[in-house]
């Protein structure tokens, strides 16, 4: 049985995992460049240097996993249980947490 080709690398996965973890390395050693993220709005509280950039790694290192394992070439083509697991669960959850970190500093930074 023949089958149907993949749908290519994930360039898209793999930009955005990266972007996330220089960005949020970037903020943890240059605390002033989480307050130029959301021009207009008052500097980051302790609290938030802390969590954002923490996030931001987190989630880049998630989608990052999820590019992994997508690529990676498993002995038979057969991935085991726990890169199967993590990566149906750590996909999704590295995106809501950038979708939180930018809800959080593009529109509710604004209004707090």
């Amino acid at each position: 049985m023949d089958q149907a080709a993949g749908p290519g690398f994930p360039w898209f996965l793999l930009l955005t995992g990266l972007a996330c973890v220089a960005l949020g390395f970037g903020c943890m050693a240059r605390p002033g460049w989480l307050s130029k993220l959301a021009p207009g709005s008052p500097d980051a509280g302790p609290l938030e240097r802390k969590w954002v950039p923490g996030i931001l790694v987190a989630s880049g290192i998630a989608l990052l996993f999820a590019v992994w394992s997508q690529t990676f070439p498993f002995p038979h083509g057969a991935q085991p249980y726990w890169v199967t697991i993590l990566a149906v669960v750590l996909h999704p959850l590295g995106g809501l947490a950038l979708f939180a970190v930018f809800l959080w500093l593009v529109i509710l930074r604004r209004w707090s």
